[in-house]
């Protein structure tokens, strides 16, 4: 099974910590794959140049495919948005390029940086009429998606994903959350359930039979390693840490 994650290169020096993180965070994806799924193929979307990351992940196995998101051109126009959030727009968003950046008709896994995999997904079947994704938040709740894992049906997706980036391109000024949000408003509930167990979040808890941990919201860099110690004590991430502290 092809499996893809993307990446912007570190443009501005403010925001190159925060891409190396998720650089490390890929690091760790691939490392995780390479001992626990040895069925999937490795594929970095990178917005950027060859520099001594990309190198790095290829001498991991990993291939490296240059890409510009196809409407980036209209990031910098948009109003009321910062540096960051464009920053991370040019990245987060390529997977809405993926049936144009993939020309076989293949049933393909994208996933988040920040992910861990405990087991293969390539032993699994995850049919899915255009994608499919797993919950958010509330382990049953399939309304409200996290895009953080989804299998695609490049062949059926290849028009839709069309369709949706065009109407991105006309609602960018509103659309939340990135990707998430205009894949959330455009196919308005139109997907297909993934198993809970191919994006486990941990605050939901220990799952053995969990294939990839999502590290969505408190991720392993808030956290003192040893101690575990955290560095946050209010807000989003401690009432996700509050769900199951253990």
């Amino acid at each position: 099974m092809q499996w893809f994650i993307a990446l912007n290169e570190p443009i501005d020096p403010a925001f190159v910590g925060h891409t190396s993180l998720y650089e490390n965070f890929a690091k760790v994806a691939v490392y995780s794959a390479r001992k626990n799924a040895p069925g999937l193929v490795p594929n970095l979307i990178y917005n950027g140049p060859e520099n001594s990351f990309t190198e790095e992940m290829q001498a991991l196995g990993v291939n490296v495919l240059h890409h510009q998101l196809s409407f980036e051109h209209l990031l910098d126009s948009v109003p009321d948005r910062d540096d960051g959030w464009r920053h991370i727009a040019r990245g987060a968003m390529l997977r809405m390029d993926l049936p144009e950046i993939v020309s076989s008709n293949e049933t393909i896994l994208y996933t988040d940086t920040d992910v861990l995999f405990l087991s293969d997904p390539s032993i699994y079947q995850f049919p899915c009429a255009i994608f499919a994704a797993g919950p958010e938040f509330a382990i049953d709740n399939f309304v409200d998606i996290n895009t953080g894992s989804m299998i695609i049906n490049l062949e059926n997706a290849r028009h839709s994903f069309r369709e949706l980036n065009e109407w991105t391109r006309s609602n960018l000024h509103w659309v939340p959350d990135f990707d998430q949000g205009a894949i959330k408003a455009f196919f308005n509930g139109n997907w297909g359930r993934l198993d809970p167990r191919m994006n486990w979040k941990p605050y939901w808890g220990r799952n053995n039979e969990a294939i990839l941990v999502h590290y969505h919201g408190p991720k392993p860099n808030r956290f003192r390693p040893g101690s575990f110690e955290r560095d946050f004590s209010s807000g989003i991430l401690q009432s996700l840490f509050d769900l199951n502290p253990a």
